[in-house]
């Protein structure tokens, strides 16, 4: 071991140092430690625990009493609300209810799901009431146009759902073409549809647009083209930027066309970025 190139040892080699000096305890005779981990019963949220117990317990118990109630229950009846396309008698048909049936043995997962399976159903929901009557909620596909090809025609919600046109129920949306589909398929998923959907979806939320324009096309050199239920007017709306078109047309037929008349325009391209293009009758 090299001690300094000397095996002389160090000075203190061998002698104790002298160990520091205590430190003075309070005045008050304790230390101040503090614990790494405390439980105080008086801090604890007991009332949140509380809470959570009680309300566990209200809702067992209502599932409880609700089967010992409806185990003493029979069908009544069905009723049906929220349909409009779908005739009850369908619905009554797909759910399969029936009268006298003890409430307890009904699957209403099962009800639903039969429901559901319509064309124009797009969500059901079912209970059972204090007297036995069941009652069956419908929310319904809601069409955005009716889309014509050759010599068929058919509705479509937002989705690209078809959805058969039924006799003494109709919608008010606009004529569509230029979308193409076959016998076989129940969904439009094409590009044209798709940006027609995106175009529908912005006319229903402007009052205007959705009131003068009775039929849309889709043409692969000027995208969205439309007719204005007035004359006619030929009104070009492109392929994107739908949001700023509409509101230009919404603009100038209110401060033009209604001021002018419809009959002194045959076209108007909306297409530019801050510029109108109008083509006037001759």
């Amino acid at each position: 071991m090299d001690w300094n190139q000397s095996n002389t040892p160090p000075v203190n080699m061998g002698q104790r140092k002298a160990p520091p000096k205590a430190e003075k305890r309070p005045k008050t005779g304790k230390f101040d430690i503090k614990p790494r981990f405390s439980f105080n019963l008086k801090n604890f949220p007991w009332s949140s625990i509380l809470g959570v117990v009680l309300v566990a317990a209200i809702v067992g118990t209502g599932i409880l009493l609700g089967q010992h109630y409806q185990s003493g229950v029979t069908i009544q009846g069905v009723a049906v609300s929220g349909n409009y396309f779908t005739n009850e008698a369908q619905i009554l048909q797909k759910a399969s209810i029936q009268s006298g049936l003890p409430a307890d043995s009904l699957r209403l997962l099962t009800v639903i799901e039969n429901v559901e399976s319509l064309p124009y159903v797009q969500m059901a929901s079912a209970r059972i009431t204090h007297n036995g009557r069941v009652h069956i909620q419908i929310r319904e596909r809601q069409p955005i146009g009716m889309f014509i090809h050759n010599n068929a025609r058919t509705y479509a919600d937002e989705k690209g759902v078809l959805l058969p046109i039924i006799p003494g129920r109709s919608a008010d949306v606009p004529l569509v073409y230029g979308v193409s589909w076959s016998p076989r398929q129940d969904t439009l998923r094409s590009d044209a549809f798709l940006k027609i959907k995106d175009f529908l979806m912005e006319v229903q939320k402007d009052p205007i647009a959705f009131a003068t324009i009775s039929e849309i096309a889709w043409s692969p050199d000027e995208g969205i083209v439309a007719l204005s239920n007035e004359n006619g007017i030929r009104l070009v709306f492109g392929h994107t930027r739908f949001n700023e078109a509409i509101q230009n047309w919404n603009l100038f037929y209110r401060q033009v066309v209604a001021v002018r008349g419809p009959g002194n325009f045959s076209a108007i391209d909306l297409r530019y970025d801050g510029q109108i293009v109008t083509r006037e009758s001759s």
